[in-house]
């Protein structure tokens, strides 16, 4: 992460990572604004618009290297909760629960383990 800092190039697929990713927070933000209001419509509004700015302080304090990644581990998890919401839509009990496990244990490899003992450590 640090090798080079703070003159670190920011590559294709960095930038394009950092602009897809922002597009995806800005996109569930104005989701969550313009769907039928939820319980946690304040809590998700400040959650989108806290990670938004997480993402362009680090841009533009060229922490992209250790950002990138930050970004990647705690989306990936992601991807197996909107499977188990897809799963609960089409009333397919089974795959949700699957789903929501291999959630589980994602969301804490990602975020209780590398997370704090690889990411944080080397910060």
């Amino acid at each position: 992460f640090w090798k080079g800092f703070p003159l670190q190039g920011i590559d294709d697929d960095i930038w394009w990572y950092y602009t897809l990713s922002s597009a995806y927070y800005w996109s569930l933000l104005f989701n969550q604004v313009t769907e039928e209001r939820k319980k946690d419509f304040w809590m998700m509004c400040v959650h989108h618009l806290v990670t938004l700015g997480l993402i362009y302080l680090s841009w533009l304090g060229n922490f992209t290297r250790v950002g990138s990644v930050v970004i990647l581990l705690h989306d990936f998890a992601d991807v197996f909760l909107e499977m188990s919401k897809l799963f609960i839509y089409m009333k397919h009990d089974r795959g949700s629960k699957i789903g929501f496990t291999l959630f589980t244990g994602v969301w804490i490899l990602t975020r209780i383990i590398i997370y704090p003992c690889h990411i944080l450590r080397s910060v």
